[in-house]
């Protein structure tokens, strides 16, 4: 069996006492509300005779083997396309807590709310799965598909990478900002705090950058997750990884640091909400002037930001590459400088290591945990081979003119003598056939050769003709 994203949407079957449109219409209360995707499959698992283990348990065969392909924070595989290949027990009263925590349970039907507060079960699920072997495997997730973008990073000999985290979590307008605020907070006034923990889970990785990012004048940070949007009253179009993309573009113009910065947040799948775009990226100057920065905030608020994107620049700022066929959640990608010097170049790089990142997942069948990586380290001997390279080059230059200038010099002071020479031949017969004195001691005596040529030749000719 292969488990992927969509996996959830597509095994619907509901328990006997829900339509598939209640249980439609509960989910997308949840969805609304800003619930996560390990809540809605919670919920989920509490609804349907298929996830939570349901199909391998109907399954005939006894031996199943699950293709996994995570789309869900943390790759647990309970959540991911909703357990269908493996059990994690009754959810019946995680769902009753979801729901009260979002105030929706007077917003459920009433027998399925009844159904969960006395925690029924349709099976007896003690003993769920008493005579099968059924291994899962993960070949394709989010690290899978950040470590490709980083790989790819270190191929341009530009960008030094680091991966930060692939549990990128919250509200996408809140992180957007966040994300821009770890960069450009000098990191003497930057402390690990619930802002941070938010976006990088653990003090340890956040330290790390501290590090990382004093050594390194250009660096790409790499982050992946699955940012959430709460919805309001007026909703438009648009998509969680464009709202983080334009939230983080309006904290850029916000800030007076010195750094370039060019952020790509992009949906792994292709399609960013109910649109054409992955996601959208955002860079120093993207909002130049004070309507457009009322616009974009305006835009926020509406979750209108696709409306908005596709209208300035001509929505060259939108990233559309259409569908996938590939689910690994969201992957933002920071290209950082010191310097302020954004280009086309950078924003093609960040598409580049996005395009790597998302297909590498579809062939990769090895998944790492780890929480950071530094990558420039076994690039030390090839930096130094270069930097050799360079100095020998450059010493060869400067051997070259000086060798150059000492052949000029003794060739203009070779052809200085044989004027001087010649020169002092010419100014004897003038002085014997005219008469007239001209001392040949300087520079300029010798700058009258055509005047003395000439003169000769003229003297020469006529005293000839008169003889």
């Amino acid at each position: 069996m292969i488990n992927l994203g969509g996996g959830s949407a597509l095994l619907p079957l509901p328990i006997d006492i829900l339509s598939l449109e209640e249980k439609i219409q509960m989910i997308k209360l949840l969805q609304s509300q800003g619930a996560t995707i390990q809540e809605l499959n919670t919920v989920r698992q509490s609804m349907s005779q298929l996830k939570n283990g349901g199909l391998a348990r109907i399954a005939k065969a006894k031996t199943i083997i699950g293709l996994i392909l995570s789309d869900v924070i943390g790759d647990p595989l309970e959540f991911i396309a909703s357990g269908p290949t493996f059990y994690s027990g009754n959810k019946n009263q995680q769902a009753l807590n979801i729901f009260n925590k979002y105030d929706l349970t007077g917003r459920i039907p009433s027998q399925f709310f009844q159904y969960l507060k006395e925690n029924k079960t349709l099976n007896n699920n003690q003993n769920i799965f008493p005579t099968k072997q059924i291994d899962n495997i993960i070949v394709g997730s989010n690290r899978i598909a950040l470590e490709a973008a980083a790989h790819l990073c270190l191929q341009s000999n530009i960008y030094v990478p680091f991966i930060m985290t692939t549990c990128l979590q919250g509200e996408a307008r809140e992180v957007g900002c966040r994300i821009v605020e770890l960069i450009k907070t000098n990191s003497s006034h930057l402390f690990y705090n619930d802002n941070i923990a938010c976006l990088f889970a653990d003090k340890q990785t956040f330290d790390a950058f501290q590090i990382f990012r004093k050594e390194h004048k250009r660096y790409c940070l790499l982050l992946g997750g699955e940012t959430t949007v709460v919805m309001k009253n007026e909703i438009g179009k648009g998509g969680r990884c464009q709202e983080l993309a334009l939230a983080a573009a309006l904290s850029i113009e916000n800030s007076n640091e010195d750094t370039s910065l060019l952020i790509l947040a992009a949906g792994s799948d292709g399609i960013d909400g109910p649109t054409d775009a992955a996601g959208a990226f955002a860079f120093n100057g993207m909002i130049p002037n004070q309507d457009d920065i009322q616009q974009a905030y305006a835009s926020l608020d509406k979750h209108d930001v696709y409306t908005y994107l596709n209208e300035i620049n001509n929505g060259a700022n939108l990233l559309k590459i259409g569908h996938t066929s590939t689910n690994v959640m969201d992957i933002i990608i920071v290209l950082v400088e010191t310097q302020n010097n954004i280009s086309v170049y950078l924003k093609s790089s960040s598409f580049r290591m996005f395009n790597s990142s998302y297909g590498s997942s579809r062939i990769t069948l090895l998944s790492r945990s780890t929480s950071f990586e530094y990558f420039d380290d076994q690039d030390l001997s090839a930096l130094q081979f270069r930097m050799f390279i360079g100095v020998f080059i450059s010493f060869s230059i400067i051997i070259c003119l000086v060798i150059s200038a000492i052949i000029y010099y003794e060739l203009f002071t070779r052809s200085k003598n044989q004027l001087t020479e010649e020169h002092a031949i010419r100014l004897k017969d003038f002085k014997e056939l005219t008469g007239m004195h001209i001392e040949l001691n300087d520079i300029q005596s010798i700058l009258m050769n055509e005047f003395i040529l000439q003169a000769w030749k003229r003297e020469k000719y006529r005293r000839e003709r008169h003889i």
